[in-house]
């Protein structure tokens, strides 16, 4: 089984070139992500949506800004040095334990300014069952590394399923601000 994102598009199609597989699996404490899930193999470009340039990633992979860095600040030797993201996921599922230690917002907000991209982050929240609740608090982080949207502050994710509220948010992707970014403090020229 492999930890799996999709791109559907306007027209309802999944479309097969932005699929995206996990590259790092969650091996911590008791939870042993490696046991039901492969690792995928490699990056995916990154592919144009209506909102912008998007490179995928998932969750813990969000620990290694090298992949980050190859998505959105390609070097010349990359196959998409000229189609760079602009916008990077993350959909999660942290743990309580290092959403509260800060690691999910500093993180979030690392790969925004070391990247100069925006980094939006869905984030499951509350309990699963028993013996594994996840942090919650979705986030999109602009390319100077402000957080722009917050769900789920709050202590959601101790509450029970039925006490629960499904959250939703919209922010504007402005792609000139990113243009901005990267042209006031050109970090690619220097890698």
């Amino acid at each position: 089984m492999l930890n799996r994102a999709l791109y559907i598009n306007a027209a309802g199609a999944i479309e097969d070139s932005a699929t995206y597989d996990k590259l790092h699996v969650f091996d911590y404490g008791a939870l042993r992500e490696s046991a039901t899930v492969q690792a995928g193999l490699k990056l995916t470009p990154p592919f144009d949506s209506p909102a912008g340039r998007i490179g995928s990633l998932i969750c813990f992979d969000l620990r290694f800004p090298e992949a980050a860095v190859a998505l959105s600040q390609p070097g010349e030797s990359s196959a998409w040095s000229r189609r760079p993201a602009h916008i990077l996921t993350y959909p999660s599922a942290f743990t309580m334990r290092t959403g509260d230690a800060a690691h999910w917002e500093v993180l979030l907000r690392a790969r925004a300014i070391e990247t100069q991209s925006w980094v939006v982050a869905a984030a499951q929240a509350g309990r699963h069952n028993e013996a594994r609740v996840s942090y919650g608090r979705s986030m999109v982080v602009d390319p100077w590394g402000r957080v722009v949207l917050e769900l789920s502050k709050g202590s959601s994710a101790v509450l029970s399923q039925d006490q629960q509220q499904d959250e939703i948010g919209f922010v504007d992707i402005d792609i000139d601000k990113l243009d901005r970014v990267r042209k006031e403090m050109p970090l690619l020229r220097r890698r």
